[in-house]
């Protein structure tokens, strides 16, 4: 059967704040750029738009390259290996 992952580990999350802060910004500024050259407010806002949804097509769906370093759970009921006293 079919089995969707949805987690996603610590440096995926990281990984995944950057690009979305990147991509924001980059398109934030050529946006501003692009809608100033052009007076015209709505393609700012079309250009920031498209960014927005391409970032959130890229970190929204727990994508694979965002797993590359799982954390080692404990199984149900298992123990943490204990130091010795001595």
């Amino acid at each position: 059967m079919f089995r969707l992952e949805t987690h996603v580990d610590f440096q995926g999350q990281q990984l995944a704040e950057h690009l979305y802060q990147y991509i924001i910004l980059g398109f934030s500024i050529v946006g501003f750029v692009w809608g100033y050259l052009c007076n015209q407010l709505d393609q700012t806002v079309y250009v920031i738009g498209a960014g927005v949804l391409l970032a959130s097509f890229l970190v929204l769906p727990p994508w694979p390259f965002y797993r590359r370093q799982p954390l080692p759970w404990l199984r149900d009921g298992a123990r943490p290996p204990t130091k010795p006293t001595g």
